[in-house]
C-alpha cells in the first residue's frame, strides 16, 4: 500500500467553453487532482492525480463519465515530462 501518482493529459479542443471550465471546477473539488496545469501541443491540458492505491482507471473513469474526453494519455508516475525553455533573452 503507497501513494501512487498518475498524470493525465488530456486534449480538450473538443470539449465547449462551459465544459472546460466545468472541468477546472471539476478538478479542484477532486480530492486526488493535485494539479491542473494548460499545455501547448496535441495535449493541451496536464491533470496529476495522487491517492492511496491510486490505478489509472480512478480519476480517469470519473473525468469521462462526466465529459466528453476523447483523447488523452496517462503516464506512470516514473515518467518525466520534457520541458523546453526559451531564454530571458528572447523576450528582450
Amino acid at each position: 500500500m503507497g501513494i501512487n501518482r498518475k498524470q493525465i493529459l488530456i486534449d480538450s479542443k473538443d470539449l465547449s467553453l462551459k465544459d472546460d471550465r466545468k472541468l477546472l471546477d471539476f478538478a479542484k473539488a477532486h480530492p486526488n487532482i493535485t494539479s491542473f496545469t494548460r499545455l501547448i501541443g496535441k495535449y493541451d491540458l496536464l491533470i496529476e492525480a495522487e491517492g492511496e492505491n491510486l490505478t489509472q482507471r480512478d480519476v480517469l473513469k470519473e473525468l469521462r463519465s462526466e465529459f466528453e474526453i476523447k483523447r488523452f494519455r496517462v503516464l506512470e508516475e516514473d515518467v518525466i515530462l520534457k520541458d523546453k525553455f526559451i531564454p530571458s533573452m528572447v523576450f528582450n
